[in-house]
């Protein structure tokens, strides 16, 4: 297909992606609303692919990341569902697959990253200069007004915003208004904004996904090996010693335990658990960064320099290690006193993620394959969000806070009642274990907040509907529903 064609069926398909996007938006729930316009997203992308173009399993990863928006109901598991989608979107397109090809790192996703918003910001008006408009009826005379065409379009909310405010400062004219629409400008002043916006980034994003190879601009490379091993080794040297000190002089923190916590005028189990956690995450998050500044930095081509950080690397990943443990081992001891949190697992995931990434570091930076980091940690990072929806983050929240719960251990009932739809099955399966206050209190507060017909639509409200239509029929009148 030609650059014309392609850009002209851009149009044809963002444009009525921008009108779906209006009225999924008025008929149906706001995340559903959401998946199905990705969706439709995905199906348009794909029509314009050319017979050449396999589907990529990126864009499969994208129609399953689809699925999960209408699947879970955690607003976080939400967030990491979309960003996993705009990643496979990108990975899949040709945008992505440029960079795939020429093994890009860090640096060039990020410019890919840059493009594909640049793409969604002006690829609409290169798509109506680029257009093949004499393949349209009355063509001739369309190309010639496409200018007027695209200035009428990018002028449309200004008009309809002074419309509006002029109807709202003069009578007459606002009666004018409502005669010519039959009501009130304001109210159409939203439907136009949606079909305008999504038309028009739908339009660039479609035209950029899609664009030959050899119209787009090459990733700029960044010179790296300015330095030699005595200025990284030096840095290197500086943080292992950094490291090695805090874990000397700490070891009693880090790895005392329960017998630092029981011991005379040590710790209470708050102040153990709590001290540096979210520090040390910090430090394991921001340890990544600079290793990789660090090895991009370095002259390569001294076998033996390259050795020697290689080998100061494995130690500081070592003494990072360490830290990681102390980390893990306090958010244990956390969440045995005091629960789980939906900061506290997420937090936990991000660590592990980290140390993942990290031995897929020390598998290809530190042996010489640096191109295959970005790809292998983009691909764990979307495993880690896919587990994390098999996992149902907020229902093990649940099932944790309410197995360790008991006359000693109080369980925050208010807390539980706010998590998400996800969470209710598992609320209402375990509560029989909580005194008849906590759980009569706990089961009003869910049917208060999902008894009806909720904001949003998705597989979890479903079925937390579902289980509290049974737990009313099986509890009978000891816990009225809303009451």
């Amino acid at each position: 297909m030609s650059t014309a064609r392609r850009s002209l069926a851009s149009l044809a398909l963002g444009g009525g992606l921008g009108i779906l996007a209006d009225v999924i938006r008025v008929w149906f729930p706001e995340r559903l609303a959401l998946a199905a316009w990705l969706g439709l997203f995905l199906m348009a992308l794909l029509v314009l692919m050319d017979d050449d173009d396999a589907v990529s399993l990126p864009l499969a990863a994208a129609a399953i990341g689809v699925g999960a928006l209408v699947w879970r109901d955690s607003p976080a598991l939400h967030l990491l569902n979309l960003a996993v989608i705009g990643g496979c979107l990108l990975a899949g397109s040709r945008i992505g697959a440029a960079v795939a090809q020429g093994m890009g790192g860090v640096v060039a996703w990020a410019f890919a990253a840059l493009e594909a918003g640049a793409h969604a910001a002006l690829g609409a008006a290169a798509a109506i200069s680029e257009a093949s408009w004499s393949r349209v009826p009355g063509g001739a005379s369309l190309k010639s007004a496409r200018g007027a065409v695209l200035g009428l379009v990018l002028v449309a909310p200004v008009i309809v915003a002074f419309s509006a405010l002029f109807a709202e400062a003069d009578p007459l004219f606002a009666a004018g208004i409502r005669r010519t629409f039959d009501g009130d400008l304001r109210a159409y002043f939203p439907h136009i904004a949606v079909i305008l916006a999504a038309g028009w980034v739908a339009t660039g994003l479609l035209r950029g996904a899609v664009l030959p190879r050899e119209g787009r601009g090459r990733v700029p490379a960044l010179p790296g090996g300015i330095f030699g091993f005595a200025t990284v080794g030096t840095a290197l040297g500086g943080i292992i010693t950094l490291f090695s000190v805090f874990i000397l002089l700490q070891t009693r923190y880090l790895f005392g335990g329960e017998s630092l916590v029981a011991g005379p005028g040590g710790l209470s189990h708050a102040e153990y658990a709590r001290r540096g956690f979210f520090e040390l995450v910090g430090v394991t998050a921001l340890t990544l960064p600079v290793l990789l500044m660090a090895d991009w930095s370095l002259d390569q081509r001294r076998r033996r320099e390259a050795m020697r950080f290689r080998g100061l690397a494995l130690l500081l990943l070592g003494l990072l290690g360490a830290i990681v443990v102390s980390a893990l081992s306090r958010m244990a001891l956390y969440t045995g006193m005091y629960g789980l949190t939906e900061l506290r697992l997420y937090v936990t995931a991000f660590m592990l993620l980290l140390c993942a990434i990290f031995t897929w570091f020390a598998m290809t930076v530190l042996r010489g394959s640096r191109p295959a980091f970005m790809r292998g940690s983009l691909v764990a990072s979307g495993c880690a969000v896919a587990a994390l929806n098999l996992l149902d983050p907020d229902a093990l929240i649940a099932r944790v806070n309410l197995q360790r719960s008991s006359p000693e251990v109080p369980v925050d009932v208010s807390y539980l009642a706010t998590l998400s739809a996800d969470a209710v099955p598992a609320l209402l399966r375990h509560a029989a274990g909580l005194g008849r206050e906590q759980h009569c209190a706990l089961v009003a507060a869910l049917g208060e907040r999902w008894r009806g017909k909720g904001e949003a639509w998705n597989v979890s409200r479903v079925a937390a509907r579902r289980a509290l239509e049974a737990h009313a029929r099986e509890t009978g009148r000891n816990c009225l529903i809303g009451h």
